[in-house]
């Protein structure tokens, strides 16, 4: 199957939906691009994104549909983007947005077999100046991903609550994710980390299971997206000193500063993460969510102030 067909799968599924038509299958699909354009002479920071997230499959009397779901979180942050994007169906799509998730017993490999599809494809492209002094000048980051899965539904028989056998539906799961982290601090300090993943079935849901920075990514995102409308307003005097805490965390991640980073976390009560880009997203975080007006910035600040030595 050709991967550049998924931006027609949208309007595809959306003339079927509106047809009346049965599926036995799921469709689900997301395509990004990402461009980030940074240049100190003159000074300039130029962002282009673009985001395509489709879904098709079939809604059951009860209202139940197959799970999925899909996250990208990027700061896009100068001379240290970090880029982050998930994608999950079937229990694992469950799992992943689940705090403190069971593992469900793995499934046999057994009855009808049908053909499925789960792919990705993945392009990143980075340049990074630097100037005479050896400080970073100018950072071009190109990134596109495509996300596609044509699963078929399949049918297993459950005892119902009077003991019965009934059939019930049965999607199965595939997870992919995808981490893409950049620090340009010096010629001699430049890095470039890519962590990725693609699993199907009993290992998607285990990954889902048993990553915590995938889940928290989700779980982050969807209470953010489910606060109240007039939580996102925020004085201006609250947003400014937000940003002057926010740049002190940033500016640590870009020195490499663990050690103040992880003094930071420790004081927030925040679990260890396994690199500063993890640690200072979660952080980033932690102070937006602590922060919702003077007297808790306040308190957020007294806090830190042994650590950070400043007062925010």
């Amino acid at each position: 199957m050709n991967m550049r067909t998924g931006a027609l799968i949208v309007p595809t599924a959306a003339a079927l939906l509106l047809a009346g038509c049965a599926t036995d299958r799921v469709i689900f699909v997301t395509k990004t691009s990402i461009g980030l354009d940074i240049d100190r002479t003159p000074g300039t920071v130029s962002i282009a994104y673009d985001r395509i997230d489709g879904f098709f499959g079939p809604r059951y009397d009860n209202g139940a549909v197959p799970p999925v779901v899909a996250s990208i979180n990027t700061d896009l942050a100068v001379f240290a983007p970090q880029i982050r994007q998930v994608y999950a169906t079937g229990n694992a799509a469950t799992l992943v947005v689940t705090p403190s998730p069971q593992l469900p017993q793995p499934l046999l490999l057994r009855g009808n077999r049908k053909s499925m599809f789960f792919g990705t494809s993945t392009t990143v492209g980075l340049k990074i100046g630097f100037d005479v002094t050896g400080l970073p000048e100018s950072l071009t980051l190109g990134y596109k991903r495509k996300e596609m899965s044509v699963i078929p539904v399949g049918t297993t028989k459950v005892k119902d609550a009077a003991g019965n056998d009934v059939e019930i539906d049965t999607y199965p799961s595939v997870l992919a994710s995808i981490d893409v982290r950049i620090k340009a601090a010096s010629p001699a300090d430049t890095s470039f980390g890519l962590n990725q993943f693609f699993a199907t079935g009993n290992a998607a849901e285990s990954l889902a299971a048993n990553s915590a920075a995938i889940r928290r990514s989700f779980i982050t995102l969807a209470q953010k997206a489910l606060e109240p409308a007039a939580a996102v307003v925020v004085a201006p005097e609250l947003q400014a000193r937000r940003k002057k805490m926010a740049d002190h965390v940033r500016a640590l991640r870009t020195s490499g500063d663990k050690n103040t980073l992880g003094a930071i976390a420790d004081a927030l009560n925040l679990p260890k993460q396994a690199d500063i880009p993890s640690e200072t997203a979660a952080i980033l975080d932690e102070i937006e969510q602590r922060s919702r007006d003077a007297a808790s910035m306040d308190q957020l600040s007294t806090l830190l102030k042994p650590i950070t030595r400043q007062d925010f």
